[in-house]
């Protein structure tokens, strides 16, 4: 317990030294032998440790149960899963999520020999308990946080054709030697290069972005951002030289065109949109394939004619012994035996009576250590007897069955065996002479419509033939693009958020959301007013999601509304974690 409590005052003091920042928190539960219940002591600790993860922004839990080396591998597998279990469901009881909680059992696999050690024993017994938290900054370090996962990396060679597939279905080609430093030379050799895809509207929040091009509202197609780099410095592409694109789209736009991303604001740290006015290519027709016939399988047929053997309800299936391994006894120090003289014996008791009682004394507990060795034996010999009995039997079991059931494991026992093998045998057959015919027509079936789709393929002036549904583009700059078409004249309004508190967060992050047209407009903060949007179209089913950080946490607001005539919302923030705001950003 001395080491549980100094490894928590240690954590605790981690915790507050890094308070603006990462912090780690350690601590170790201990257990008694042959259990997974929490001591008072133990429950103490963990409550502490609650309320320190209470107080984070954010924080993974991890939690590794050991156990000594005594009883079996089965046994002391099952006790260290009981003893996380009995840790985790405190936690929970506590008010800690744990639905990103990860756990691992790992028994008596790191307890060493420590049979005839006691203090190794207690050691071994025990729950490791790992916090890694951290506290919010601000809304930037959220921000980065929920940006990091859409960021991709890729080592490539400079001098070789690129084909880049994208984790959100994005193709991207860049032919060999389109790189040059910012002094216009020829880049060969490695070059790294970043790809951010951005395609719904809950990646566009992640990453800070809107829909708008000078004020002017814009319906996207899908967001994208390409940069290279060798050693360090930023690369371009050569004059002449592009990046073709294949953006996937769950619904094909006509009259979309390809935008460019300028920096603006007056930390230009936002994104506005420039109209290229070059159109995006149609998309690519689909290919639709009928399913591929499935060859049978034999056990189908055979349960439909046989008796299948059920091996785990077997009653003559032997049971594992469940006898744990004996401890063998630790010798007493006799040296340290001696007699423990008891009233007056401690006045007139002689020096030589002492020593002769301390003699018999320590016979004593040679003697009976002696007997405690012999019991010991008898029951380790029992141990080897059932254990050896158990391996007879489970090897005579499976002679047994082995006689009974084929390899199929069907009963092959009874008069009506063969006769329903052959009716099995003879329907698999079957099934397999349609399967072999079905396939030869699936190939010539498949190889016609393969030919026509290559056909249409040829001409769009595209051979890619995994590319589908997709829109096309030939981007000559490296960085941010888009695919977007201007909203037409709508009728609009205005649109008002506001706080329920009497100083609300101006740094907070509001965003409109229009998700049948793929817009999104983030609300400027109006003094004395709230988060206003103005222009906003009328009769549009939207969704508004608002992000602050507040005493170092995060909250989120979420709100369905149609929009209506000079329609005022209130924000009902509600904490939020990192993996609850991801959550919501990408049911959007």
């Amino acid at each position: 317990m001395r080491l549980q409590l100094l490894t928590l005052l240690f954590g605790l003091a981690c915790l507050q030294l890094f308070a603006q920042g990462t912090q780690n928190l350690e601590m170790a539960i201990y257990f008694e032998t042959a259990s997974a219940e929490l001591s008072a002591d133990s429950k103490a600790a963990l409550q502490e440790i609650s309320t320190q993860i209470n107080g984070m922004g954010d924080y993974r839990l991890e939690l590794t149960a050991h156990t000594d080396s005594r009883g079996s591998n089965r046994y002391n597998n099952r006790l260290a899963e009981s003893r996380v279990e009995s840790v985790a469901t405190f936690l929970k009881n506590q008010g800690i999520t744990t639905d990103n909680l990860q756990t691992l059992a790992l028994g008596e696999s790191r307890a060493g020999n420590d049979t005839d050690n006691e203090s190794l024993q207690q050691e071994n017994r025990r729950v490791d308990v790992l916090v890694e938290g951290w506290y919010w900054q601000g809304m930037g370090s959220l921000q980065d946080s929920l940006a990091s996962p859409l960021v991709q990396n890729f080592s490539v060679s400079a001098d070789e054709d690129l084909l880049l597939d994208g984790q959100k279905g994005g193709r991207f080609f860049i032919s060999a030697n389109s790189f040059v430093d910012l002094d216009g030379n020829e880049v060969n050799g490695p070059v790294d290069i970043q790809l951010t895809e951005c395609y719904s509207m809950g990646d566009m929040i992640s990453l800070g972005l809107t829909t708008t091009a000078q004020e002017r509202i814009l319906e996207s197609g899908g967001m994208l951002r390409i940069t290279a780099s060798a050693n360090g410095q930023p690369l371009q592409l050569k004059d002449g030289r592009s990046i073709a694109a294949a953006v996937p789209t769950p619904s094909f736009q006509e009259d979309m065109s390809l935008f460019y991303g300028q920096a603006h604001g007056e930390e230009q740290d936002q994104l506005d949109w420039v109209d290229t006015e070059a159109p995006v290519q149609s998309q690519l027709p689909r290919l639709r394939l009928a399913p591929a016939p499935q060859r049978p399988i034999w056990t189908m047929y055979g349960r439909t004619f046989l008796q299948y053997f059920d091996f785990t309800n077997d009653p003559r299936r032997p049971k594992e012994p469940s006898m744990r391994k004996p401890i063998r006894p630790r010798e007493p120090n006799y040296d340290r035996v001696v007699y423990r003289r008891k009233g007056l014996e401690k006045i007139f008791m002689g020096k030589n009576t002492l020593e002769e009682k301390t003699a018999d004394v320590r016979e004593q507990r040679r003697e009976r250590h002696e007997e405690n060795i012999r019991k010991y034996e008898e029951r380790m010999a029992e141990n080897t007897r059932q254990w050896e009995k158990y391996n007879t039997d489970a090897e005579a079991y499976e002679i047994l069955v082995a006689s009974e059931v084929d390899a199929g494991g069907f009963l092959i026992g009874g008069p009506n065996y063969e006769a329903n093998k052959a009716k099995a045998d003879a329907a698999y057959e079957q099934a397999l002479t349609q399967y072999r015919v079905d396939s030869m027509r699936y190939e010539k079936y498949r190889a016609y419509k393969m030919g026509e789709y290559e056909k249409q393929l040829e001409a769009l002036g595209s051979v890619d033939a995994s590319s589908l549904s997709s829109y096309f583009r030939h981007s000559r700059r490296m960085g941010w693009a888009n695919i977007d078409r201007f909203l037409k004249e709508t009728p609009t309004t205005r649109l008002l958020a506001q706080e329920e508190s009497d100083s609300p967060d101006s740094q907070a992050m509001v965003f409109l959301m229009i998700p049948e047209r793929n817009i999104i407009l983030r609300m400027p903060y109006q003094q004395d007013a709230g988060f206003m949007l103005r222009r906003v179209p009328l009769g549009e089913k939207a969704k508004v999601l608002a992000l602050k950080i507040k005493d170092q946490k995060a909250f989120i607001a979420s709100q369905e509304i149609i929009i209506t005539d000079d329609l005022v919302l209130a924000l009902n923030y509600q904490p939020g974690r990192l993996r609850d705001i991801r959550a919501e950003l990408d049911a959007i």
